[in-house]
């Protein structure tokens, strides 16, 4: 015990089901220089501990279907508007071309007289 402190200590042992969580320590230790094994689960338990109320609000599939159809309906309805504008547009630059068409016709007929 290194300056004579007594250090808490807790032997871990790994299932089966859990041999992948194993292996990933026994990867990083080998792969990572100075890597920590203590200090790495330390720090792992204090995220899931910061972040698992989080994890519990999952949505259900009903939730997540309904979200989908409310974006749809807004995709639709923006769809709808540029498509409405963009007819509106063509209408008006067919209505200018008729005007001056009919302009023309007008003065070539006015000159006749």
């Amino acid at each position: 015990m290194p300056g004579g402190r007594k250090q808490n200590a807790i032997t871990v042992s790994f299932s089966k089901k859990n041999s992948d969580v194993y292996g990933l320590l026994v990867n990083k230790k080998e792969n990572e220089k100075g890597f920590n094994q203590n200090e790495y689960i330390c720090e792992c338990i204090r995220f899931f501990e910061k972040y698992k109320d989080k994890l519990n609000n999952n949505l259900s599939e009903h939730d997540i279907m309904k979200l989908i159809d409310i974006k749809l309906e807004e995709f639709k309805n923006n769809l709808n508007l540029s498509e409405v504008q963009v007819k509106e547009v063509k209408n008006e630059l067919n209505n200018e071309k008729l005007e001056s068409d009919i302009e023309f016709i007008n003065s070539i007929w006015l000159e006749d007289d």
